[in-house]
């Protein structure tokens, strides 16, 4: 999977991304100033409903005002919006170190996801408005839910809805090629950048945020040391490349150690072996 020249993602119909994106579709919306930007930041949502067809819907409508460049359903699903080069209207007012109106300067991901619910009825989380559709016996499972405090409400304890592991390993796979190609200097939420402070909490508590930033801080650390495999599973090779021989597997959560690194490839020591590991899968411990 790439982004082409048009700045939209390709090689989707790839096997081993339809294991990961089964569903990949361009619906272009017309919420955008035109122009070009550079993003340098990459900014994760929620998108306070539980279907993705509602946020595609409202990212169409001109009256909404609002758009994303990546809407990204629970099941792994992937719609693009707004080619990653251009503005979307997705932050609002905002500032994060030194830059004003984050539209400017970030790519957005809109991850499907509730968001908060504040009461639970007959063991059930109930939505804190009419959300049309929401079945509490479909969506309000316990165990669907977060029952934590926002560090910006830490007062307030509420329900979070969860992501889920098809949505995290899109994000594994989204992340890293984003911060590549761009060279985007953090992975921020909308809640941290949102001014004044408190205006938005997502991504909220139950999303891993901290494993997300971690991919730009690889990448803009550019030091060796010890470091973590955070692919469910990567290849251990030859060279620095994927023609080289596969000379092991490691799992998620190896620690290895970076001896240097050439391109994208870092030449790493685990345990008595030595090999090359892509760097997209792989943060400082």
């Amino acid at each position: 999977m790439f982004i082409n020249d048009k700045h939209i993602l390709d090689g989707m119909d790839e096997p081993h991304i339809k294991k990961i994106i089964p569903k990949f579709q361009y619906i272009r919306s017309p919420n955008t100033p035109g122009g070009s930007i550079t993003p340098k930041f990459l900014v994760m949502h929620f998108t306070a409903h539980h279907l993705a067809s509602s946020a595609i819907n409202w990212f169409r409508m001109t009256e909404s005002r609002v758009s994303c460049h990546l809407v990204l359903d629970r099941d792994g699903s992937l719609t693009q919006m707004v080619p990653f080069n251009m503005v979307g209207w997705h932050v609002g007012a905002s500032y994060w170190k030194g830059h004003s109106g984050l539209n400017n300067h970030s790519i957005g991901i809109e991850n499907v996801n509730y968001g908060a619910c504040d009461r639970m009825v007959d063991g059930l989380v109930q939505p804190r408005r009419d959300s049309g559709g929401f079945d509490p016996k479909v969506w309000g499972k316990p165990d669907d839910w977060l029952h934590a405090n926002h560090p910006l409400e830490p007062n307030i304890k509420r329900y979070w809805q969860r992501y889920t592991e098809a949505q995290l390993a899109a994000l594994d796979l989204l992340t890293p090629l984003l911060v590549d190609h761009y060279r985007l200097r953090e992975v921020v939420g909308h809640e941290e950048v949102a001014t004044p402070s408190g205006r938005k909490t997502d991504p909220g508590p139950a999303f891993p945020l901290r494993h997300y930033k971690q991919f730009a801080d690889f990448r803009n650390a550019g030091s060796e040391g010890t470091y973590t495999v955070v692919a469910d599973e990567l290849n251990l090779r030859g060279g620095p490349g994927p023609e080289y021989e596969i000379i092991a597997k490691l799992t998620r959560g190896t620690a290895i150690k970076v001896l240097k690194h050439e391109g994208k490839w870092a030449l790493v020591a685990v345990d008595t072996k030595r090999g090359y590991v892509h760097e997209s899968f792989i943060v400082k411990s």
